[in-house]
């Protein structure tokens, strides 16, 4: 898809940049262009800031992932009430946004949105990478390959992995929540992990490793 240019984003302001839509940032509009309210943030205060400094084709760090999901309300629950994950602002509901129908290359859809913060510190200044969450209505089909076989090979698939204190209570805490796992607990001495799925069939890794 063809984008405009780019403009040149300064560090001061990819410090004040996160949760704002990612076409604000990458079409060079104004967070208003989307057609949506300002609403407050719920950002993680850092008391370290990672360097700025981007790699030697111009990338700075992580900003965010996304996942697909079939019912935004249920991805956000199991995110922020299972695996204690926070949420950045409230749902936004785009019925009709045009920008992101072409971004997303789903014409006609309707979108509902929303961007979780992944524990673990900035990946540069002090932004704390994202979790984005879309579900999308009114367009092609939801496929479900993954969630009907999240262990599939799937070209192209992929998932987030995340370090853990206490991978044996976490589990435990999982089970009782009723979630599934793509096997049981795989331990090489100390060190352990396992693929717990998610209600979309995305993988979530879990792992313990000696420090």
């Amino acid at each position: 898809m063809h984008l405009p240019h780019a403009p040149r984003i300064r560090p001061s302001r990819l410090r004040h940049a996160a949760g704002l839509s990612i076409a604000a940032l990458i079409l060079g509009m104004p967070a208003a262009a989307l057609a949506q309210p300002p609403v407050k943030r719920n950002l993680p205060k850092v008391e370290h800031p990672a360097p700025i400094v981007p790699n030697s084709v111009g990338i700075f760090g992580l900003e965010h992932t996304h996942i697909i999901t079939a019912d935004i309300d249920r991805c956000i629950e199991f995110y922020t009430k299972i695996l204690g994950f926070t949420l950045v602002a409230p749902v936004r509901d785009m019925p009709d946004n045009k920008l992101m129908q072409e971004m997303l290359g789903v014409p006609n859809a309707h979108f509902r949105q929303a961007m979780l913060n992944i524990p673990g510190g900035p990946s540069y200044g002090t932004h704390v990478p994202m979790i984005e969450i879309w579900e999308i209505t009114n367009s092609t089909p939801l496929d479900k390959t993954l969630v009907n076989n999240p262990a599939a090979n799937l070209q192209g698939k992929g998932y987030n992995a995340y370090r853990v204190t206490d991978l044996n209570a976490l589990v435990a805490r999982l089970t009782a929540a009723g979630v599934k796992f793509v096997s049981k607990t795989i331990w090489n001495g100390t060190q352990g992990g396992i693929y717990a799925i998610d209600p979309d069939g995305q993988i979530v890794e879990l792992d313990q490793y000696e420090d």
